[in-house]
């Protein structure tokens, strides 16, 4: 399928440049960000299977409540630990 598109001359220029610098042809470009873009999940379709876990573990919403907020204190204190090491 051919479609046309009419395009400023900055736009135009833009996306030349990312495509060469992508080391492809403007069309083979075009196409990769439309295929890039038509594929990109929703936020519930990325949560799905989170929620489908969350579902199956029979964890109350407090009993998910503290094993979420124990990751995040983990991985504070690891930061911590990681830049007090730099």
């Amino acid at each position: 399928m051919t479609v046309a598109v009419d395009l400023d001359a900055k736009t135009e220029e833009l996306l030349r440049n990312a495509a060469m610098k992508n080391g492809v042809e403007l069309d083979e470009y075009l196409r990769s960000l439309i295929d890039r873009d038509l594929r990109r999940l929703t936020l519930d379709e990325r949560l799905a299977p989170v929620r489908k876990s969350v579902a199956e573990s029979d964890m109350t919403e407090e009993e998910l409540d503290d094993f979420m907020n124990g990751i995040l204190r983990q991985v504070r204190r690891e930061r911590r630990e990681a830049r007090s090491k730099a």
